[in-house]
């Protein structure tokens, strides 16, 4: 199976057509949205954002393929505003997967939007790492983890996808620990734009399980059977 994967497009109309329009070129099965997926920090002008604009363009490419898109909220994402996903989920619109498992052709797709503590204003979506992995083990026990694809807005401590300009890791250690435990499939991250530039790496490993961060707006093309060799096809500003 053969996915794309972007994240933190923070609102930008342009990212998202190119997204689905590729997502038809390509013929991808499923597409991936991994937060961050608002501008601004305004909650109504958010909330119009996710009404007006990404809904009915993944209503449009989920209708008109047949293939579905999974999505989670990210940490400049207004939690008011995930009841706009969640009634769309029910809808068949879309699969909104924060803290669900949705299987489709022999796969699990799991989501969790929370992330450790940061010095940003927007405090909607941190948590404190010990509830983080106290979420994660519950969402566990709602799948197959070792055929999970895993979309985690905050990346994992200590690797080469959450590095900051100055060079320190400040990912998560809770969802460290839970892929060195559970070893999924494959795991999606975002929330760390820099990191890309800073380590040259939008891929590690933990164990057998790839990571990948690809930066904000980057698109990512994944084999399911051998996620390891991926393509990125970068997003245009």
């Amino acid at each position: 199976m053969k996915i794309l994967y972007v994240t933190d497009i923070h609102g930008n109309e342009k990212a998202y057509r190119n997204l689905f329009e590729l997502g038809r070129e390509k013929g991808a099965e499923a597409i991936l949205i991994g937060g961050d997926i608002s501008p601004g920090f305004d909650c109504s002008g958010q909330r119009r954002f996710i009404q007006k604009f990404l809904i009915p363009r993944i209503s449009d490419f989920t209708e008109s393929t047949a293939k579905p898109v999974f999505i989670i909220m990210g940490n400049d994402d207004c939690k008011s505003n995930m009841e706009l996903l969640e009634k769309a989920d029910k809808k068949g619109m879309l699969h909104f997967v924060h803290q669900k498992a949705v299987a489709f052709r022999g796969i699990w797709f799991a989501g969790y939007s929370c992330i450790n503590t940061t010095p940003f204003l927007m405090k909607d979506w941190e948590k404190e790492e010990k509830l983080i992995a106290r979420d994660l083990e519950a969402l566990s026990k709602r799948c197959d983890m070792k055929r999970s694809v895993c979309l985690f807005h905050a990346p994992p401590f200590a690797t080469l996808l959450d590095v900051l300009y100055d060079g320190r890791h400040v990912g998560s250690l809770a969802i460290r620990e839970f892929i060195e435990k559970k070893q999924p499939l494959l795991c999606l991250h975002g929330h760390i734009h820099e990191s890309m530039l800073m380590t040259a790496s939008i891929a590690d490993k933990i164990g057998k399980t790839v990571c990948i961060n690809p930066g904000n707006r980057n698109i990512v093309e994944i084999d399911l059977r051998k996620p390891e060799s991926m393509e990125m096809v970068i997003g245009e500003e």
